[in-house]
């Protein structure tokens, strides 16, 4: 991901409340690549990814209609490019001029666990090195810390 870099790229990095982190690289702005746990940083103009907290909700009202114990174990990801929207709790799908992997959404029975998400430009930096990043600096952090 280091190659694609370019004199006056805005490179963003932070840590989430629950220990996450979150990478960003914005080029005059528009998204090259984001890992991690991407609500957290900027993402430019042409990209919104946004947590599914409403849904998660609403769908938990349906089922504890019916087993009032019932939990939903995790809360999906959102993810808009111009008019094309997604809601994704796993997998790899193509979105407008993006690829996008969710290695897992949000798991809130678990304390401390953000999104972990690879969005990649498509042409301009390689799927396959968004996501091993998105997973490697995951599970770097976490065997560090533990």
């Amino acid at each position: 991901m280091v190659s694609i870099l370019q004199p006056f790229d805005v490179i963003n990095l932070t840590r989430t409340p629950n220990a996450s982190l979150a990478l960003s690289v914005i080029r005059r702005k528009r998204l090259l690549v984001a890992i991690g746990a991407v609500t957290a940083v900027p993402l430019g103009e042409d990209i919104e990814v946004r947590q599914c907290w409403d849904l998660y909700k609403k769908v938990g009202d349906l089922f504890h209609a019916r087993d009032p114990d019932f939990d939903l174990p995790f809360c999906p990801v959102e993810v808009t490019v111009g008019n094309q929207t997604r809601v994704l709790a796993g997998g790899q799908v193509k979105i407008g001029n993006f690829e996008v992997f969710v290695a897992h959404p949000i798991y809130p029975e678990i304390d401390g666990t953000d999104e972990n998400v690879a969005i990649s430009r498509i042409g301009l930096c390689s799927e396959v090195a968004a996501a091993a990043s998105a997973l490697l600096l995951e599970y770097t952090f976490r065997f560090t810390l533990f």
